[in-house]
C-alpha cells in the first residue's frame, strides 16, 4: 500500500512539472550521492533567514506551486516509510521550491522533516543548532499562515 502511495505521489508530481526533479535528479540523490552538498546548500540559503522575509517571497502560479508542494509532503510522509533515502532530496527540492515562489502551509512540512532529517542522519556531521532554527522557522510561520488542515 505504501509503495503505491509513493509511486502514485511521482505520477502526480510528474505531471503537475515535476518530471525533470524527478526522473533526472532524484535517482542521483537517492543512492547518497551529493545529499550533504545538497543540503549543505539548502541550509546555507535558509541561514538567518527570518518570518518576515520568507513571507514576503512571492512567485508565480501560486495555485500550481501550492498543488505541487501538497504532493511533496505527501510524497515525503510516504518516503520516511518505504524509501528514507530521498526523504532528504525531496524536503530540499520543498525548499528550493519556498524560496522561489514563496510559502505554502505544505512549505512548513518541508522545514520541520529537512530539520528532523538533518539531525537523524549522523553522516552529515550536522549542525544541530541550526537544524533547530531551520524547525523553529517552520513552526513559526505556521503560526503565520492561513491553514485549516
Amino acid at each position: 500500500e505504501s509503495e503505491n502511495a509513493y509511486l502514485t505521489c511521482l505520477d502526480v508530481l510528474s505531471e503537475l512539472g515535476e518530471k525533470e526533479f524527478l526522473n533526472e535528479k532524484l535517482p542521483d540523490y537517492s543512492g547518497g550521492k551529493d545529499v550533504a552538498s545538497l543540503v549543505a546548500r539548502i541550509t546555507k540559503r535558509l541561514e538567518n533567514k527570518t518570518e518576515e522575509e520568507m513571507l514576503a517571497i512571492k512567485g508565480d502560479s501560486a495555485l500550481q506551486i501550492s498543488s505541487i508542494m501538497k504532493f511533496y509532503s505527501f510524497i515525503t510522509i510516504v518516503a520516511f516509510f518505504v524509501k528514507q533515502e530521498v526523504v532528504l532530496p525531496l524536503c530540499c527540492r520543498m525548499i528550493d521550491l519556498t524560496l522561489s515562489y514563496g510559502v505554502t502551509k505544505h512549505s512548513v512540512i518541508g522545514l520541520v522533516q529537512i530539520s528532523a532529517a538533518i539531525c537523524n542522519r549522523s553522516s552529515l556531521q550536522c549542525d544541530v543548532g541550526g537544524a533547530c532554527n531551520i524547525g523553529k522557522l517552520g513552526i513559526s510561520l505556521l503560526d503565520r499562515i492561513e491553514s485549516s488542515d
